[in-house]
């Protein structure tokens, strides 16, 4: 591992003396040497074949480290695949097939799935608990108890109901 830390510092020492990289300071001014000229992948290939799997353990142990964007659900691509992207951008390509799907559309996808889904208590429990906010069946008897929300006349209650009392209810708690 030195080795290759003192060729990258003589590299890096190089490039800082002169634009000319093979050129070496003398006392007479720049001499010349043997050119050094390893771009980036040259020197990573450099650094694998002197160490091998430590160097690709500290690659991983780096890259774990290193901060990502966060990134978000976007929603299902038209032939079933889920896209993601990261959270400030507006659109993201389907890995599968290569579409682009828009925020925008996602949104109004997900609003017209919310208001369209209706659901018995029960099945709003497990709807809900993947959403990481499970609401318990109980509790969805009690909202309709206090007059919060309505079935319809099969005893389903619509998801988009649901998750404007879940806001609410996170609203008052903030």
């Amino acid at each position: 591992m030195y080795e290759i830390v003192e060729l990258l510092n003589h590299v890096v020492a190089r490039q800082a003396v002169t634009s000319r990289p093979g050129a070496v300071p003398t006392k007479g001014g720049f001499g010349s040497a043997p050119p050094l000229d390893l771009d980036a992948l040259e020197l990573r290939d450099e650094f694998l074949a002197a160490f091998g799997s430590e160097y690709v353990e500290l690659e991983a142990a780096v890259m774990s480290r290193i901060e990502r964007p966060a990134r978000v659900p976007l929603g299902l691509c038209t032939c079933g695949t889920p896209v993601s992207c990261e959270f400030d951008r507006v659109a993201a390509e389907c890995p599968a097939c290569g579409d682009w799907l828009s925020r925008a559309e996602a949104v109004h996808a997900a609003r017209e799935w919310l208001e369209s889904t209706w659901l018995t208590p029960a099945e709003i429990e497990q709807e809900t608990r993947s959403w990481g906010t499970p609401v318990r069946s109980g509790r969805v008897r009690t909202w309709r108890w206090r007059g919060w929300i309505a079935p319809d006349g099969a005893g389903r209650y619509c998801l988009a109901d649901v998750l404007r009392l879940i806001d609410r209810q996170a609203a008052e708690a903030a």
